[in-house]
């Protein structure tokens, strides 16, 4: 096997940016193995004792004067600030009324009543400092190799990185070496400096027979990251919306994957064609609409009005084409519930016509 080309370069890893409400869930779902629901209540534990900013914000910038004092505790400290102060270009509809989640008070260490809540306080500590600091470095190293088999040419390349300088992740190296870990082409694989001509001999070989994997199960930091990219929920609805669903029973987890319930797909299937609210595009829209009249740019009478028309309609084709029917009037029958009395008497259920008072 001849040496062919050995290229060398250098590669620059900026840090992650400060947190917004998704981001923090994420992250300590995968490093602290906190759920989205834990994560919000710990947060809103730190935001009452006045430990960090508002917990539900999708901005990954922090203000002005946070930035200077990140800085100058940077500079304190001895670590190598990058050169200009970083900004973060927020997602299209972003709420951004609120900052990045950072401390209130950078060179506060440790802060919170319980051990998870400092954690998760020094997980958005050291991302709020990790932001103002200089790029990690790595030197990478590309071989192209060349053989002969069975008459033809054969080319093969072997990357490999070895890290010249921390920066940022001097603060940290658990956060990089769970991003490493998911992405193999990231770990550090030192690759020998060879000079074209070289000749190499081939210890060994083998014949690796590869399937094709499906898409892994979501997990709730991953599940969390999806709905943010498909534009469904808010900062403060992730965790809602999460928990809403496995309390009703739809999804249940197993070994921190998500699993749909026979109850979960039943549902899914019932509404699937008949209801425009399951769809991810009318979500979104909804999402947008309702933006849209937090900030003045639609009437919300208009925007619901239309809703409900629409949903109206499809409980009335859902009910013809599904339930029963009114024997006198034919209108679709509901199910109704009465509640007991106070002396604990009265109660039952029965189907009734959707046409009542005017049909009893």
């Amino acid at each position: 096997m001849e040496v062919v080309d050995c290229k060398e370069s250098e590669r620059h890893s900026a840090p992650p940016a400060p947190f917004t409400t998704s981001t923090l869930q994420q992250a300590a779902s995968k490093v602290l193995k906190f759920s989205p629901k834990q994560t919000m209540q710990l947060a809103q534990k730190l935001y009452e004792g006045g430990h960090i900013t508002y917990m539900r914000t999708d901005s990954p910038n922090i203000s002005t004067e946070a930035v200077d004092a990140i800085r100058a505790y940077c500079a304190e400290q001895g670590w190598s600030l990058v050169k200009s102060p970083r900004t973060w270009k927020s997602k299209i509809g972003a709420q951004e009324a609120h900052e990045a989640i950072r401390p209130t008070h950078i060179e506060v260490v440790e802060a919170g009543g319980t051990d998870k809540e400092k954690a998760l306080y020094r997980l958005i500590r050291q991302h709020t400092l990790a932001s103002q600091l200089e790029d990690a470095v790595y030197a990478v190293r590309v071989l192209q190799l060349v053989t002969n088999m069975d008459g033809r040419q054969a080319f093969f390349e072997a990357k490999g990185r070895t890290l010249v300088s921390q920066g940022w992740r001097v603060l940290m190296a658990e956060h990089a070496a769970t991003e490493d870990a998911e992405n193999s082409m990231e770990q550090d694989n030192p690759v020998p400096d060879l000079k074209p001509g070289v000749m190499l001999s081939t210890l060994s070989g083998r014949l690796l027979t590869k399937k094709t994997k499906p898409a892994t199960r979501f997990t709730e930091a991953s599940l969390v990251r999806e709905l943010e990219r498909r534009g469904i929920g808010r900062p403060s609805t992730y965790a809602a919306i999460l928990e809403t669903i496995m309390r009703r029973g739809y999804i249940r987890i197993e070994k921190r994957f998500l699993l749909s319930t026979t109850l979960g797909e039943t549902v899914v299937d019932s509404l699937c064609g008949h209801f425009r609210f399951v769809e991810y595009e009318f979500t979104r829209t909804m999402e947008q609409a309702l933006d849209n009249i937090a900030e003045g740019k639609a009437d919300y009478l208009a925007v619901l009005c239309e809703a409900h028309a629409h949903l109206e309609h499809e409980l009335q084709a859902f009910f013809k084409a599904t339930g029963k029917k009114c024997p006198k009037c034919g209108k679709p029958m509901v199910h109704r519930v009465k509640k007991p009395g106070k002396d604990g008497k009265g109660g039952y259920d029965f189907w009734g016509c959707s046409g009542w008072p005017e049909c009893n």
